[in-house]
């Protein structure tokens, strides 16, 4: 005889993936589709934006550039429009090409102005010129944030080069003039493939949020059918909130996005992966919140159903149901059942979700009460009248005596009063 029996019941798998399968949403598919579709114009429109201002400052002219450097401006510029078209690895690879053509470029215009032009003054207040022309350009980019200190380390190398004027040093003045003009050049086309790639990941994440946040508002309530049943749940409360956490994430990460100027690319790269982890956290086929809550759902409805079972086993010996009630008036919470007999036996039954090594399950726990029996011999015969019923229900039951309750009552008196278990809390689905 034991005063305490307790077993975790487990649904089958077939059990399982059958009340998956009927879990289906019953929704309006195609109002989410429009929200889904106004969130992604919204992204697009915004990401769009972005391009347009990044192309009008890449079409404007270098104001004060000499006629020989305009060929490079507009090598430039025509390869930065072409990198606004593609996205990722060919962003990259163009730009590295261009830049070698540059470098390349601004030695032969060097070296054909040095031909003709034999008044070494004049010719290093033109490659100064041109360097000031292109460092004033670099200004209207957020040069700092991509390339940190690198325009402020070329002005001050113009800053010696006026030292070396000065001192009517003509050959070292053209020498750090050309030497500024080039890393000039250079530092414009790594600024603006900065820009560039920081534009395609605003763009990325800009669409990843519309479609995160529109798939949270499709969760939010759901309508599930469980056997011949539909049933509406609030995905966050079967999911102990966990929806209102992505909800709250996801309304940082587009905080951000409405003044994302001083956010830099790798946060936007991280901020990518967070939301492509959320999507997951989300959406994951039986992993996710989204079925984690349809399987919390149903097992809840399976509490119901093992207590009536459980009911029904000891109807038939002379035990009534005295009074039920959910944990703190919580349907995910665990089921309590009381049932007593005419001779002054009583039994409480709970049925309690359970975290099985990640796996949520039903565990069973049978409390038996007599202030007045010592003799509990005959209380296995209820215990076998139950698992009987139980296994006639398709449940698999290994019912056994907790430690220490193997030949007395129970004395677990807190979980008597069912009022007590009741508790202040409301039953929401």
């Amino acid at each position: 005889m034991s005063g305490i029996k307790e077993t975790t019941v487990t649904m089958t798998s077939t059990q399982r993936d059958s009340m998956l399968r009927q879990c289906r949403e019953a929704q309006d598919e195609a109002a989410r589709q429009s929200e889904r579709a106004a969130q992604l114009e919204r992204a697009n429109s915004n990401a769009q934006s972005r391009i347009t201002a990044l192309n009008g400052k890449i079409n404007n002219q270098i104001v004060g550039l000499s006629n020989e450097m305009r060929e490079i401006e507009r090598k430039q510029n025509a390869a930065f429009r072409s990198a606004l078209e593609k996205q990722g690895a060919d962003i990259r690879r163009d730009m590295k090409q261009q830049k070698e053509e540059l470098t390349q470029m601004v030695g032969n215009i060097e070296q054909q102005i040095n031909a003709k032009e034999h008044n070494h003054q004049q010719l290093a207040e033109i490659w100064a010129s041109d360097a000031r022309a292109y460092l004033t350009e670099i200004e209207n980019y957020r040069h700092e944030m991509f390339t940190p200190n690198r325009l402020q380390m070329l002005r001050t190398k113009l800053e010696q080069m006026q030292s070396s004027m000065n001192a009517q040093a003509y050959q070292a003045a053209i020498s750090i003039a050309s030497e500024v003009l080039n890393s000039a050049v250079v530092l414009r086309s790594d600024v603006v493939e900065a820009e560039l790639e920081w534009v395609e990941y605003f763009e990325r994440l800009s669409r990843d949020v519309a479609e995160l946040s529109s798939a949270i508002n499709a969760a939010k309530l759901l309508e599930f059918q469980i056997g011949e049943d539909k049933v509406q749940a609030r995905v966050d409360y079967w999911s102990n909130g966990a929806l209102t956490e992505l909800t709250e994430r996801i309304t940082e990460i587009q905080q951000i996005l409405r003044d994302p100027n001083n956010t830099d690319s790798n946060t936007l790269v991280s901020l990518i992966k967070d939301v492509d982890n959320m999507m997951q956290q989300l959406s994951a086929p039986n992993i996710g919140l989204i079925d984690s809550a349809k399987e919390a759902l149903m097992l809840s409805a399976c509490r119901e159903d093992m207590a009536n079972d459980v009911v029904n086993a000891l109807t038939g010996m002379g035990w009534e149901l005295e009074d039920y009630t959910y944990r703190n008036n919580e349907q995910k919470e665990a089921l309590h059942a009381k049932i007593v007999d005419r001779t002054g036996n009583e039994c409480v039954v709970i049925i309690e979700p359970h975290n099985n090594q990640g796996k949520l399950e039903n565990k069973l726990l049978l409390d038996f009460f007599n202030d007045n029996e010592a003799d509990t011999s005959s209380t296995e015969t209820y215990i076998s009248s139950i698992k009987q019923e139980l296994q006639n229900n398709g449940i698999k039951l290994d019912l056994r005596c907790v430690e220490g309750y193997e030949n007395q009552f129970s004395d677990r008196n807190e979980i008597r009063n069912i009022e007590q278990a009741r508790g202040q809390g409301t039953v929401s689905r």
